[in-house]
């Protein structure tokens, strides 16, 4: 009796074994087309995809999946016919990896990849040619990883609609229509790192997204802001970045507040960084910011800001404030080679310029003009 109880111990075990880890499904091996092995396959399959131009548009529907391309994305393509989405993630636990994904439907809501779901990852892609590159919807701990992310119609990566906890990490992201990557309507606490954001619209946009993470990107090249946070974008934390020939390096607007600006290279834009509009209590800290067209630093209507040990030169303006921009603090920064180091105007009151070097200016270290 229990070498009975023993062999059906050890089949179950073996069942269950293989059944966690799936089957590897070919295609076109097992099934002509990819949604022919999406249909068929069970969680815990793997879907080898051989080179060729598949005209589909994906819908995945089958949990803990891989779709995974033979040898590589440069012959391994998928194209969707300007028809809906490319492929549409509406379950968890999916990984895309190793395709040329493109040609979406050219209207709001259709992308190369959409996303309703969690935990999953995209990874290795080349994603092109598409109204939005990658969009994440009410989706959350998904990791984007790896991918060209170029040329799209509208936004290279979208996250909205609480898109929480998701990683966007080594991404090239160049060429862009209008935003690389744009987070909006409480998208929260994501994690934005090491990518590459160049000649698009803007760099990176946040619009009502708090607690995130912008740390150590190439923002280059593109035609408007650097890094745009707006309305309310509060506690994001903007972090040894380089932030090189945009128009604005790092522009905060409409009451975006509470957020770090910390050991960025801001160099050769049209302004360094710019507070504007009730943007108050943003620490400034340990940037280098040189050679703007204009400020390195400017406050319009901002407040309670901290400006701290940041090497400050060759700005036509080094630090600017106006408009009613009181109460911040400027403290132990070294500023230089600009017209004024530090210009204060248009009723800026109750400023506390404190411990800065400021030297070899065209025209005035400290001008506090009380007449406009």
């Amino acid at each position: 009796m229990k070498k009975t109880y023993l062999v059906l111990f050890l089949l179950t075990l073996f069942v269950g074994t293989v059944s966690v880890y799936g089957d590897t499904i070919y295609v076109p091996g097992n099934y002509s087309t990819i949604q022919g092995a999406i249909d068929n396959a069970s969680s815990g399959d793997v879907i080898i995809v051989g080179d060729n131009i598949y005209y589909e548009n994906l819908i995945i529907n089958k949990e803990n999946i891989t779709l995974r391309s033979e040898n590589g994305s440069e012959n391994c393509i998928i194209d969707g016919n300007n028809s809906r989405n490319v492929i549409f993630i509406e379950v968890d636990n999916v990984t895309i990896e190793g395709f040329t994904i493109k040609n979406s439907k050219n209207i709001y809501d259709y992308a190369g990849i959409r996303v309703n779901s969690d935990n999953n990852i995209i990874k290795n892609n080349n994603i092109s040619d598409n109204y939005y590159g990658i969009y994440l919807r009410s989706s959350s701990n998904n990791s984007i990883i790896d991918n060209n992310i170029t040329s799209n119609r509208n936004h290279g990566i979208y996250l909205r609609s609480s898109s929480n906890n998701n990683s966007i990490t080594n991404n090239n992201i160049t060429s862009n229509y209008y935003y690389g990557i744009c987070l909006r309507y409480s998208s929260n606490n994501n994690s934005i790192t090491n990518n590459s954001i160049s000649n698009n619209d803007y760099g990176i946009y946040l619009d009502s997204s708090s607690n995130n993470g912008i740390n150590s990107n190439n923002i280059t090249s593109n035609n408007d802001n650097g890094i745009y946070l707006n309305d309310s974008s509060n506690n994001n934390s903007i972090t040894n970045n380089n932030i090189l020939n945009n128009d604005n390096g790092i522009y905060l607007n409409d009451s975006s507040n509470n957020n770090s600006i910390t050991n960025n290279n801001i160099l050769n834009n049209d302004n360094g960084i710019y507070l504007n509009d009730s943007s108050n209590n943003n620490s400034i800290t340990n940037n280098t910011i040189t050679s703007n067209n204009n400020y390195g630093i400017s406050l319009y209507l901002s407040s309670n800001n901290s400006m701290i040990d940041n090497s400050i030169s060759n700005n036509y303006n080094n630090i600017y404030l106006c408009s009613s921009s009181n109460n911040n603090s400027i403290t132990n920064n070294n500023i230089s080679n600009g017209n004024h180091g530090i210009y204060l105007s248009q009723s800026s009151n109750n400023n506390s310029i404190t411990n800065n070097s400021i030297t070899s200016n065209n025209r005035r270290g400290i001008l506090l003009d009380l007449l406009q």
